[in-house]
């Protein structure tokens, strides 16, 4: 099990998914755990904390993601 884990969502158009590839291979190399495909747009609040596709946001500990 990673000692950390970080949450990911980049754009898949325009190279976004390529370099997520990278993104993740590298983090994994140091056993960083990646959660991809975080989409903040679609998160909901519950019960006090910020719930996407499943994952508490409050449990990871980075969360990155690119906009427009």
């Amino acid at each position: 099990m990673s000692k950390y884990t970080v949450g990911l969502w980049l754009y898949q158009n325009g190279g976004g998914d390529v370099i997520q590839r990278k993104l993740i291979e590298r983090l994994r190399e140091r056993d960083i755990g990646v959660i991809s495909g975080l989409n903040l747009a679609k998160a909901l609040a519950h019960k006090g904390s910020i719930v996407c596709n499943g994952v508490i946001m409050e449990d990871l500990d980075l969360f990155y993601g690119t906009c427009e």
